[in-house]
């Protein structure tokens, strides 16, 4: 007499099929690695972001500075003034892709649950691709001239200083309060006002700035830091309207030899932006597959998504960088 089998990984015990009893453990492993990504990433929800269903590419559409307004001449036919148009195509690039492949007995053998965490790694991996690709597209866009003919307004900007890197610790100190002042300065000249504003450091330099924050006497949580920070989390969240964040991710290296997102980012400190600098095209959002394989005696985990990076506005993007 055959006994009745409860698969633990089926959604209804009277299914038959290998891919019925696991379907879920599928959903389990699907939503670590949605989890951690959505978890781990900086630059989402910080950017333009495009969802296609078909096709390879989208248009976003750029509006220049309108000419300037005059008084109205009575009896003067209107008839409409022109507006500076241009558009940025952003293209799909390859998937990108994190796989495992966990053998049965070795799996059986493991003192631990390792699949979860493996499925958390996946999926936090693919958050720092996705991050450093979008930062890349920071660089390029603080780096880009107007896409508007005789509008030089909607370029990007670029502060280089030494002391960032190899200064004093008054001289570096400076060197980033003066930078960030410059910044927002070009952003007002520049008329950007599309929201929040970010500046993403690397860990040593935000801290270096929590650090002096600290030995200039007063809290983090003082007024001249906007009330946004915390002594116990050592944290200044917020500084003269901009939002900081420590980020491990600021690229630094040439990627001018790649396919895609080809940035030279080597000399790069530290990115500030606003969500009009970059746009992001997806075709495939994560998206997660397991498959068994009898012949390999185990199974094959994958983690994707297909997604294309681009600059949109210039002017919406400032690089600090050191001089060499």
């Amino acid at each position: 007499m055959a006994a009745t089998v409860t698969f633990m990984g089926a959604d209804d015990t009277t299914t038959t099929t290998m891919a019925d009893e696991r379907a879920l453990y599928l959903k389990l492993f699907s939503g670590e690695v949605l989890t951690a990504f959505a978890e781990q990433t900086m630059f989402i929800d910080k950017h333009n972001v495009k969802t296609i269903s078909k096709g390879k590419s989208a248009q976003f559409p750029l509006i220049g500075r309108m000419p300037a307004a005059a008084y109205h001449t009575p009896g003067t036919e209107l008839l409409g003034q022109e507006a500076p148009l241009a558009e940025k195509t952003i293209s799909v690039e390859r998937a990108l892709i994190s796989h495992l492949f966990i053998d049965n007995l070795d799996e059986k053998l493991a003192h631990f649950e390792a699949r979860g965490e493996l499925a958390r790694n996946m999926g936090i991996r693919l958050s720092q691709s996705f991050d450093n690709h979008v930062a890349r597209q920071i660089v390029a866009a603080a780096a880009s001239s107007s896409p508007i003919t005789g509008d030089t307004t909607m370029g990007g900007y670029v502060i280089s200083d030494d002391d960032l890197k190899s200064g004093t610790a008054a001289t570096k100190l400076a060197g980033y309060v003066d930078g960030i002042i410059a910044a927002k300065v070009n952003l007002d000249t520049k008329w950007v006002n599309d929201g929040d504003i970010y500046m993403c450091l690397n860990p040593t330099d935000y801290y270096f700035l929590v650090k002096e924050a600290l030995a200039s006497g007063y809290s983090l949580v003082d007024q001249r830091v906007g009330g946004a920070g915390s002594i116990s989390q050592g944290k200044i969240t917020d500084f003269m309207g901009v939002k900081l964040m420590s980020f491990p991710g600021v690229p630094t290296t040439d990627y001018s030899a790649e396919d895609f997102n080809a940035v030279n980012c080597t000399l790069t400190k530290a990115l500030m932006w606003t969500r009009g600098a970059v746009g992001t095209v997806k075709v495939w959002d994560i998206m997660v597959e397991e498959e068994y394989k009898v012949n390999y005696q185990g199974t094959l985990l994958v983690a994707k998504y297909a997604m294309g990076h681009g600059v949109l506005q210039g002017e919406c993007a400032v690089q600090f960088k050191t001089a060499s």
